[in-house]
């Protein structure tokens, strides 16, 4: 029951920002990042997640740089989805 809570307020959030985008009134906010070293960060903050529901995994992050301008909010999100759903 708590998932599909979870995945309902994870779907209604990604309506409403389509939404948003559509009528012009998201706005990002983009910085130069290192686009491996954010996605090692998002992945980090899953680990004890996945580790207390006994969950294998097997990470593989480039440890070149790769910088990119990108909003933090926005591409947290986009990662944060799917594994919230998993």
């Amino acid at each position: 029951r708590r998932r599909s809570r979870s995945q309902c307020l994870s779907a209604c959030t990604g309506v409403v920002d389509w939404v948003k985008l559509d009528a012009g009134e998201q706005t990002y906010h983009f910085e130069q990042l290192d686009l491996n070293e954010l996605i090692r960060s998002i992945i980090a903050d899953w680990i004890p997640t996945w580790e207390n529901s006994h969950f294998k995994y097997e990470i593989e992050i480039p440890e070149t740089e790769y910088w990119m301008d990108i909003d933090i909010h926005a591409y947290t999100r986009i990662l944060n989805n799917p594994m919230s759903l998993s």
